[in-house]
């Protein structure tokens, strides 16, 4: 038996022409393959009628806008066996653009990282590609917007799950929102009675994580705060995150912990040069909790552990799309721990914001 070229759900998706239109849809399904397909069709049926249509594609990373042109986009044009041109096209420092050029009206499809600075300005229909995972998708949908607003113009939203909370999800479930997109969900349950081939028992044993399972197959979307922390230090040190300390974190851990008198005065000691020198030991050898969000919004945790002769206290912040943590603060004390302040307790002043109601200190 063949496999046909697109599923009955794929199908439904690409009939749909609604203007606003998102995807709740399950890891392996085929998210960007479809709308790289509808991107397609609608640029060829432009220019067979002599009108011109252009599409971005606003994807997670550079990598995954190329492979959204690789094996979606010009993949669908050799199967159809349109005409295109491809190139890359700088857009600012460190930014490239894939674009695919179609026919001689300025008919174009072109894939980019998403960022907010990348975002304002464009003017064509949208594809936010794997939106719940973009980074700060509140700050790139904030500069969209005036965008898509402009008549005429469609936007497409399609990812799976990454919790609740961020603007995908207030997309796929917001109430007063309901009239205004057209939504569609497609569990991995969904997709195999439809004809797609996996074998779900497999792929649930592999995954052998029953969040995971719930998020990434079957389309729910969890509360990840509320979740327990427990398992966030499996996460971090055997997922294989990069321990990352820029040129401004120095500095700004001079100015909070350097000077020897403040310190003192808090019950705790400078931080010097050759405390980073023990950074590595700290990672290796300290406990790991949650320590609340940063001043911008994302998770930080805190590391603390007895070396030589005082207790260093690090905090970093979690970057999960570039798997990595950065170190945002760096303070150490001679005292025994009940003397120093939780991480979860910074105020606003350190960067910090608290993981919940705490007293004013």
């Amino acid at each position: 038996m063949s496999t046909p070229l697109l599923y009955p759900y794929q199908r439904r998706y690409l009939r749909d022409a609604s203007r606003f239109k998102a995807g709740l849809w399950s890891r392996q399904t085929g998210k960007t393959f479809t709308t790289a397909l509808e991107a397609v069709l609608d640029v060829l049926e432009a220019e067979a009628e002599g009108r011109t249509s252009r599409w971005t594609i606003l994807s997670v990373s550079r990598d995954r806008a190329l492979d959204a042109m690789d094996n979606g986009v010009k993949l669908h044009l050799k199967a159809i066996g349109a005409a295109f041109t491809a190139l890359d096209v700088p857009l600012a420092v460190d930014e490239l653009a894939h674009v695919v050029r179609i026919g001689e009206r300025g008919s174009y499809i072109r894939a980019i990282a998403a960022k907010p600075e990348t975002a304002r300005g464009m003017s064509d229909n949208l594809i936010l590609d794997e939106f719940a995972h973009h980074q700060d998708n509140r700050a790139i949908w904030t500069a969209l917007f005036p965008v898509i607003s402009r008549p005429g113009l469609k936007v497409r939203v399609i990812s799976t799950p990454n919790g609740v909370g961020d603007k995908f999800h207030e997309i796929m479930t917001a109430p007063e929102l309901a009239g205004l997109w057209s939504r569609h969900t497609v569990t991995i349950h969904d997709a195999v009675a439809e004809g797609l081939p996996r074998d779900i028992a497999e792929l649930k044993l592999g995954m052998n994580d029953p969040d995971a399972w719930a998020q990434e197959f079957e389309c729910a979307f969890l509360d990840n705060a509320a979740r327990a922390w427990l398992p966030f230090d499996l996460t971090v040190r055997q997922q294989l995150y990069d321990w990352a300390l820029d040129r401004f974190a120095p500095i700004h851990i001079r100015n909070a912990h350097g000077d020897g008198g403040a310190e003192a005065a808090r019950g705790q000691i400078a931080v010097t040069a050759p405390d980073y020198a023990r950074l590595p030991r700290l990672i290796l050898e300290g406990r790991l909790s949650y320590a609340g969000k940063t001043d911008i919004g994302r998770d930080a945790v805190e590391i603390v552990a007895a070396l030589e002769d005082a207790e260093y206290h690090a905090v970093f912040e979690i970057l999960p799309k570039r798997r990595m943590l950065a170190l945002k603060r760096l303070w150490k004390t001679g005292r025994p721990p009940s003397y120093v302040r939780n991480a979860s307790r910074y105020d606003r002043n350190d960067g910090m914001q608290p993981a919940h109601a705490q007293d004013s200190r």
